[in-house]
């Protein structure tokens, strides 16, 4: 079996379980990892395989220069980066690798669904380079993606007539060891006028809002207008969570919704409820995993799924995150060519699954 020749870009947490994930498998190998020079430059130089979650030396040292990783000719980009300015960073990034004829997947830039993405000029531009180097490309995720696009379109299929369709994240966040995206990007910690990234409804709609559309046109809809809702609830305690401690008073748990309309009426829903402990803001949705997404489909007949994760990996969900791009490259790699959505590929299942 010829493998796969793939590209990680970015050295977080989803780019690290990336190239763990993909060292191993028959289909595919690492040949080159990208390291942003402002924020990571001390992994520059270093094995990618030192990465987090990595079991040791796989003979790929870590570099900061895109050209050097267009020079190994890679069949498939996978981008698992997550910063504020990401199409400034990740389209500019993304184009050579396209025009080159370099498949890419990735779990960011919020293009699950691209004609619903904010910023028609990045689709415009990717979507050319796509058609000039006979390339393809396809954003996956988990939340948003997957979790409130693909599975509950999966769910859909045992539906007659729909009412409503809810898909929310439930997770305690007290492990996760990402600082900037639970304080500024969340609010967690912060006092109760602080605004976070998340509590915009600009941001909201153009995070969450494509999944909102993917799920209307799947039905051959269209969504006529948004409405959001963000609320905060403060902790009465300290709490002590995996990047440092959350003050007694400030902001404990979190809840975003974006809902969109259909006919008039509130037809799709996509959106999270996320707490620093258990016991803060009972009277919000709480599941029986702290880590778990709950689909809910009102109509005829009534369906509803919670789809949880193992949170005894270490890996705190980007594991799954990281394996619904690194499935999808056979995939991808034999698509038509453009900026693909899930409902352009089949089921991206893990070859060699069963392997020791």
């Amino acid at each position: 079996m010829k493998k796969l020749r793939v590209v990680v870009l970015g050295t977080g947490n989803v780019s690290s379980y990336a190239v763990q994930a993909i060292t191993g498998r028959p289909d595919m190998e690492i040949v080159g990892v990208w390291a942003h020079k402002e924020t990571a430059g001390d992994m520059i130089g270093k094995d990618a395989g030192e990465l987090r979650g990595g079991s040791g030396p796989i003979g790929v040292s870590i570099t900061g220069e895109v050209d050097d990783l267009l020079a190994l000719k890679p069949d498939c980009v996978l981008i698992g980066i997550n910063i504020p300015n990401m199409d400034d960073v990740a389209v500019p990034m993304l184009e050579p690798f396209l025009r080159a004829g370099v498949n890419v997947v990735g779990t960011t830039l919020a293009m699950i669904y691209p004609p619903a993405h904010a910023n028609k000029e990045s689709v415009a531009r990717l979507q050319k380079a796509a058609e000039e180097g006979g390339a393809s490309m396809y954003i996956s995720g988990i939340h948003p993606g997957f979790a409130c696009d693909h599975l509950p379109a999966m769910i859909l299929t045992c539906a007659n007539k729909v009412e409503s369709v809810s898909a929310f994240e439930l997770f305690n966040f007290s492990q996760a060891p990402n600082e900037w995206e639970m304080r500024d990007g969340r609010g967690f910690g912060m006092p109760m006028d602080f605004k976070p990234l998340s509590d915009n409804p600009g941001f909201m709609i153009a995070t969450w809002g494509p999944c909102v559309e993917y799920l209307a046109a799947a039905l051959g809809y269209k969504v006529e207008r948004f409405v959001t809702k963000y609320d905060k609830f403060l902790t009465d305690r300290d709490l002590q969570v995996g990047y440092g401690t959350i003050k007694a008073g400030t902001v404990g748990a979190v809840r975003l919704e974006v809902t969109g309309y259909i006919d008039g009426r509130e037809a799709i829903t996509v959106g999270s409820v996320n707490r620093m402990a258990n016991d803060l803001a009972p009277d919000w949705p709480i599941g029986p995993s702290e880590a778990m997404y709950r689909i809910s489909v009102k109509g005829s007949p009534n369906l509803d799924c919670d789809f949880i994760f193992d949170r005894n990996d270490g890996a705190y969900g980007y594991s799954a995150v990281a394996l619904r791009a690194a499935n999808a490259i056979p995939y991808v790699c034999d698509a038509k060519p453009g900026l693909l959505t899930s409902l352009d590929l089949p089921l991206t299942l893990p070859h060699g699954a069963f392997r020791g």
